[in-house]
């Protein structure tokens, strides 16, 4: 009898350590799977960078910078998305810096307004310089 007792001590136990640390388990999910749509975005912002700055010097100041931009990145609206384009004739350097508000967890319509309703926004910016040959 004394055994019966005792597993079911232990299956309260381990339902009372399991209701404890989900809550933990779930935001650190949570923490993750943002870091990660995060760097997704910057890495994105990057190579628009790169090729961006690669079209320059393949055909010169008048290339279409900001339509490539725009077709290398898909999953973030057009609207959001700032292209700069410098050229610093000194130097002989092309400089492309794209950047685009970064808004946590898809915006307060997909979800976050059960948190807040504090739309708070990030920029984040990537730039790439090349020499001019």
């Amino acid at each position: 009898m004394e055994n019966r007792h005792e597993i079911e001590s232990q299956k309260g136990i381990a339902a009372t350590e399991l209701a404890l640390l989900l809550p933990l388990i779930v935001l650190l999910l949570f923490v993750l799977v943002e870091a990660s749509t995060a760097m997704h975005t910057y890495t994105t912002l990057q190579e628009a960078s790169r090729e961006g700055a690669r079209m320059v010097l393949l055909q010169g100041e008048g290339a279409d910078v900001d339509g490539l931009v725009k077709a290398i990145i898909t999953e973030i609206p057009d609207d959001s998305l700032v292209t700069d384009v410098t050229t610093d004739a000194g130097q002989k350097t092309v400089t492309v810096t794209v950047s685009c508000e970064y808004v946590p967890f898809k915006g307060g319509s997909d979800g976050t307004n059960f948190i807040s309703n504090d739309k708070q926004t990030y920029m984040l910016q990537a730039s790439t310089t090349m020499p001019i040959p």
